[in-house]
């Protein structure tokens, strides 16, 4: 059962930094040898055997912090589970230690043994300026007693894969580039720019209905452009209460949440802005129970045409 559990969260809240093979590998789960000694997880590789899970020994499991990387052939490159980075051998990639460390992990989380917490709160992507360079991007959560969501800061961790023999070193980390009282957990999600090099990063706040869309390009990462998501979204209810997602044809911009339900957006790949806000109730408002908001998720087909909600127990087909 803890198995399912752990390959529902994988497939849920897996971040698909590229296409192609880009996301052949996925590394999750945590369980113990029956004498403690070691600690192993699952693999899916759908290089190698058609993403049939194999148990694994690994360093470190994972709480909901999730992502990876294989090479261009399916290859594994690396992975992290939120505080610390791995290489392809399972092990923790030079400097790759203490990711999102600070005053709020060492009081209140302590443990890398099973990741960050914060689903759809990572995201890797290429440099557009060096093909053998990836930008980490990360939320750290800041320590303040008795602030619910809190506060949190966007951070960056670069990783030069052309160090170390191939296996990659860690050469910044935990690079503060925007704080922010009311960003949401989760909803942390990318798209090529139509000139195929640069990226848009969408992440969505609460309390003031505003989209952050950061540009990233050779020159680094860009000051946010704002918009109106012309929906409120509370910190409460909808933070880490479900996911968004691009279409794969990079045209459309979906979030659902079990409470505020499904919103698509258009989306230009030239500017970075979403326009024609459509809110679609997938449940009847007055049916809506707080206690069934997990494991809220949102998919596309492979054509762009339908949306995929789905919410506990439940699976909808939005066309």
């Amino acid at each position: 059962m803890r198995f399912i559990i752990v390959l529902l969260f994988i497939i849920l809240f897996s971040n698909i930094a590229f296409s192609q093979k880009n996301d052949f590998e996925w590394i999750g789960g945590v369980e113990y040898y029956q004498d403690q000694s070691k600690v192993y997880g699952y693999t899916m590789s759908f290089k190698n055997n058609k993403g049939i899970p194999k148990a694994n020994d690994i360093k470190y499991g994972f709480a909901t912090n999730n992502t990876s990387l294989s090479d261009t052939d399916g290859n594994l490159l690396f992975y992290t589970n939120g505080c610390a980075i791995l290489n392809k051998h399972h092990q923790v990639m030079l400097n790759g230690d203490s990711i999102n460390a600070g005053e709020w992990f060492d009081k209140i989380w302590r443990n890398c043994l099973y990741g960050h917490p914060g689903p759809q709160d990572v995201l890797i992507l290429n440099d557009p300026k060096y093909d053998q360079g990836y930008y980490m991007f990360h939320k750290t959560n800041v320590y303040a007693p008795n602030q619910f969501p809190g506060k949190r800061k966007l951070m960056y961790t670069y990783v030069d894969m052309s160090l170390d023999n191939g296996n990659g070193d860690v050469v910044v980390k935990n690079k503060n580039y925007y704080n922010d009282e009311f960003i949401m957990y989760s909803f942390f999600t990318a798209i090529k720019h139509t000139n195929k090099t640069d990226w848009w990063i969408v992440q969505p706040r609460t309390e003031d209905s505003t989209f952050l869309t950061f540009l990233l390009d050779k020159d680094g990462i860009k000051p946010p452009l704002k918009q109106n998501t012309q929906e409120f979204f509370d910190g409460y209810r909808s933070s880490a209460g479900g996911t968004a997602k691009f279409s794969p044809d990079g045209t459309k911009y979906a979030l659902y949440t079990y409470t505020d339900q499904l919103h698509v957006y258009d989306f230009d790949r030239s500017t970075g802005i979403l326009s024609n806000h459509q809110m679609i109730e997938i449940y009847n408002p007055d049916s809506i129970n707080i206690e069934d908001v997990l494991f809220s998720s949102v998919e596309w087909s492979p054509n762009s045409r339908f949306v995929y909600c789905s919410s506990s127990n439940k699976l909808h087909q939005v066309d």
